[in-house]
């Protein structure tokens, strides 16, 4: 099977793309920042945005493919945070210095963000091929005009290129800020949860899920931009709702304890037809089973601080 370089790989959605490429037989060549043992695979410890040293690394491994995820991920500082830059350029060379070493296979993962969130543009699933791309955050913007870019640079080069956008996420091992770990952390600690109206529509997906749909999209010859989503989507009351049912704890939530903010969209759902029927992955998890898993993951690790 073929070599393939992972940038990302030990993050709460490459770890299980990771999984699923090496269930097919790929040799698989994982980067990252910091030291890894990794005895199933080879890891290098690079940093993407050292562009020179990316460079001498793509000559070492010469990967066929390459699943690009890895990106500005910090919470709260990410949506506007000047590195995002950086990493358009980082993926950019990354790109261009693959193909001309003879890479064939480019996919990289994009995000939600990158479509316009005014309510006049939400009021059907987003379509990657209908679906006006107007964001309002430099991550957005960043994100957008990185797959603009290697897409003229794939119609041009030959490189084979998809770019999967990212809808909401959860499960193991997610940073402790964001929504459910701290929903699931407050109630395991018999402390009150206070929300917002809870009212806004959004489509959530198991990391795992999200993993595995990566994997299935490089493996095949789909092309262009493919929302990476369950297709389904509930009120984030709804979200938190099942998370303090299944804890028990139903009473510590408190919808309407903190305002709406303006700033956020009213619905986010993901129309699917190219993940589900051109790459062919279908979600394993329902929301119920991945908040399950979820919730036993934080409950064997609550000193975890990521």
């Amino acid at each position: 099977m073929g070599r393939i370089l992972v940038t990302g790989g030990s993050g709460i959605v490459g770890r299980h793309a990771v999984n699923a490429l090496a269930s097919q037989g790929h040799d698989l060549h994982l980067i990252s920042r910091h030291p890894v043992q990794n005895p199933d695979h080879e890891t290098h410890q690079a940093d993407i945005l050292d562009i020179p040293a990316m460079e001498q690394l793509l000559k070492a491994v010469r990967p066929e493919s390459i699943l690009h995820l890895a990106w500005e991920t910090e919470h709260g500082e990410y949506w506007h945070s000047p590195n995002n830059l950086n990493h358009v350029a980082a993926s950019l060379h990354l790109a261009k210095q693959f193909r001309e070493l003879g890479g064939g296979r480019f996919v990289a993962a994009g995000t939600c963000a990158e479509y316009s969130w005014a309510e006049k543009d939400l009021s059907a699933p987003l379509d990657e091929k209908t679906a006006l791309c107007h964001p309002h955050t430099l991550y957005g913007q960043s994100k957008l005009s990185t797959f603009r870019l290697l897409g003229k640079y794939a119609e041009t080069s030959g490189l084979s290129f998809a770019w999967g956008r990212l809808f909401l996420l959860y499960g193991p091992g997610e940073q402790a800020r964001r929504l459910c770990p701290d929903v699931i952390l407050n109630l395991t600690n018999n402390q009150p949860v206070k929300c917002s109206s809870g009212k806004q529509i959004r489509d959530f997906m198991h990391t795992e899920d999200a993993g595995r749909a990566f994997a299935a999209l490089l493996d095949s010859d789909v092309q262009g931009p493919v929302n990476m989503a369950t297709g389904s989507a509930l009120p984030l009351s709804g979200f938190v709702q099942e998370l303090a049912e299944q804890l028990g704890r139903p009473d510590l939530v408190k919808l309407g304890a903190l305002p709406d903010r303006p700033d956020d969209p009213k619905q986010l759902i993901a129309k699917t037809d190219r993940l589900k029927h051109e790459v062919g992955y279908h979600p394993v998890h329902t929301l119920e089973s991945g908040l399950r898993d979820t919730i036993a993951w934080w409950r064997a690790n609550r000193s975890e601080k990521n």
